[in-house]
């Protein structure tokens, strides 16, 4: 019963993170209604930068207020460079609203669980109410602040080398951030160029503008140059591996004869009973660096979808236990005695991979998914002990290994630009790089009794075979992009 009120409340509290993430995502974009239009930048191609609220988007012209003077200021597309929607962090307000949408839900989803009636951990809807309402409001208030100050990176875009169906879908963009937004429509832009005289024009009131009213254009405008893109991407890629020369170990323990049950056992106090420490099956793997934080990787777009770029990266860091049962008969009695293989493993890869990366431009299209190739080389440090005892306290005899291997990388990832410069990313990856190891012998020991019934140490030679292994596997992980 005790196990099943524990599983009740863990779905409520899963259903209750669910319903958190959408609330504090919603709430912040529900709650603001756009009393201005958005601020931007505009770079003109002569050198100019205007910093300007966006009144509209009409005839290939923007209408902007000068944000210095005032003054209302009218800019041809044509005449653009790049522009650059400035936006606010808004970390305190997503905190707030995350915070209240986190515990709103906690407390509301206590109250409805009801009172617990059995279990050894029992508490009223009320005590639940707190203690997910304070749990859910702290959770929120990371989601929402997180969120809060994601909203508030700048997104930018070059306008030149682009395609008139390019401009359009920009100018359609804009005109949803616009104080008064036109409602343009899918279709092939209409840019009207006006007079260069009337390219930027200071403290006039935009109702010309805004009506419509422009001059007829003069003359097609002239052909641009392809747009421009980032080269230079620098990736930091945390995540988790998992390690195959691993598995590979455990099976080889398992040959050799230490794949073994330890018995359970009695742990006790001047002949009291404390607790029985349960039966254990061997070998046992531990993954002490199965997280990794040193995955750096860089690379250079010869194209806006082809990329090569170099790397390095972990390969994790496993232990691996074997246990071999030994019975001993003395004086009629029935014993047993334990003899233990144990091995480390670590190692490092340096690699060259060829990406197919279709950049986008962080303003039209956000996404972009990867698949990359690669080599490379790999090192893997070996150590091998046998011990009388579980842990590597004790070793009788140790053997180091260092191993070199030619490596092969595949690589899918999928990537979300917040503009043109960051990103953040999610990928999988698998590494194949095969390692020999020769056969080799360890001096071990365990504990025996006499004939008199004295503890001694009795020596157990442990062959272990040459045997290949993997020393890469599989990777999952998150990436955060830096474009220059």
């Amino acid at each position: 019963m005790k196990h099943r009120k524990i599983g009740k409340l863990g779905k409520v509290t899963k259903a209750a993170a669910v319903a958190l993430l959408a609330l504090s995502l919603a709430m912040p974009s529900v709650a603001e209604e756009k009393a201005k239009g958005a601020e931007v930048l505009v770079q003109k191609k002569d050198g100019q930068a205007v910093t300007a609220e966006l009144l509209a988007v009409k005839e290939g012209q923007l209408i902007l207020m000068d944000s210095s003077t005032f003054s209302d200021v009218t800019c041809r597309v044509d005449d653009i460079r790049s522009i650059r929607i400035v936006k606010k962090a808004k970390v305190l307000k997503g905190l707030g609203f995350g915070t209240l949408a986190g515990g709103v839900t906690g407390a509301g989803l206590g109250l409805l669980s009801g009172d617990d009636k059995d279990g050894f951990f029992r508490f009223t809807a009320g005590q639940k109410a707190v203690i997910l309402g304070v749990g859910l409001a702290a959770m929120g208030a990371i989601i929402g602040g997180v969120s809060g100050g994601l909203k508030g990176i700048d997104e930018s875009v070059d306008l030149e080398g682009r395609s008139s169906q390019e401009i359009g879908m920009i100018l359609r963009k804009l005109d949803k951030e616009a104080r008064s937004p036109q409602g343009l429509t899918a279709g092939r832009p209409k840019l009207t160029p006006m007079p260069r005289t009337d390219e930027v024009e200071y403290g006039r009131v935009t109702e010309r503008a805004l009506s419509g009213t422009a001059n007829p254009a003069t003359s097609s405008p002239p052909e641009q140059p392809k747009a421009k893109f980032r080269r230079i991407h620098l990736t930091y890629r945390p995540g988790y591996s998992r390690s195959l020369a691993a598995a590979r170990c455990a099976s080889l323990f398992t040959a050799i004869g230490f794949g073994d049950t330890r018995p359970a056992q009695d742990a006790s106090f001047f002949g009291v009973s404390l607790f029985t420490v349960p039966a254990t099956e061997f070998p046992t793997v531990v993954e002490k660096r199965s997280v990794t934080f040193e995955d750096i990787r860089v690379d250079y777009s010869i194209s806006r979808n082809l990329a090569v770029g170099i790397g390095f990266s972990s390969l994790g860091e496993s232990e691996i236990e074997g246990y071999r049962y030994i019975p001993v008969n003395r004086g009629g009695m029935d014993y047993y005695s334990e003899l233990y293989l144990n091995a480390s493993l670590s190692g490092r890869l340096y690699y060259f991979m060829v990406s197919w990366m279709p950049l986008p431009d962080g303003f039209l299209r956000k996404t972009s998914f990867v698949l990359g190739a690669g080599a490379g080389l790999g090192r893997l440090n070996l150590a091998y002990g046998a011990s009388k005892s579980s842990g590597l306290a004790e070793l009788s005899h140790q053997v180091g290994i260092s191993k070199d291997a030619v490596a092969l990388l595949g690589l899918a990832e999928l990537n979300y630009f917040f503009n043109r410069t960051l990103s953040l990313g999610l990928n999988v990856e698998y590494r194949y790089a095969p390692v020999r190891v020769g056969s080799f012998r360890l001096n071990g020991s365990y504990y025996d009794l006499d004939e008199d019934f004295q503890l001694i140490e009795t020596p157990a030679e442990v062959e272990v075979p040459g045997h290949r292994m993997n020393a890469g596997g599989f990777r999952f992980g998150m990436s955060i992009g830096l474009h220059l």
